[in-house]
């Protein structure tokens, strides 16, 4: 077997639960040890699990390669390559949007009550109009 081959190039996740995958050996150990319960079982981390085992068969560049490919697309599917930075102005911004949405927001019966009274004013003020 080999485990100690290094990947095609190192696999650090930007989120998520798994180690930093360097090697063969890192790879199996992240995917037996880091992934939740269940995750084995989706056909993404089954696909990279059978291509990590044929290649620490074989040792063959070729297989590596495939490996390294199918846990980063693996990796990518969960969305752990790729983390959202959240700075105070986002922050800032969202809790404005939703103060906004309160603040302007009617109950139904308010908004209801605000309709029919529009309806009525646009009556009154077409109504003269109508009889000529």
């Amino acid at each position: 077997m080999h485990w100690h081959e290094e990947l095609t190039f190192r696999i650090a996740r930007k989120s998520g639960p798994l180690r930093v995958m360097s090697t063969l050996l890192d790879a199996n150990r992240a995917i037996t040890q880091d992934l939740p319960a269940g995750y084995l079982k989706r056909p993404h981390w089954l696909k990279a699990g059978q291509a990590l085992i044929k290649a620490a068969e074989s040792g063959v560049p070729a297989d590596i390669a495939v490996a390294t490919e199918l846990l980063v697309q693996a990796v990518d599917h969960e969305g752990w390559m790729h983390k959202k930075v959240v700075t105070g102005a986002d922050r800032l911004l969202a809790n404005t949007r939703s103060t906004a949405a309160r603040v302007h927001r009617r109950p139904d019966s308010a908004r209801a009550q605000a309709d029919a009274q529009a309806y009525r004013r646009r009556e009154r003020q077409s109504g003269p109009e109508r009889s000529r």
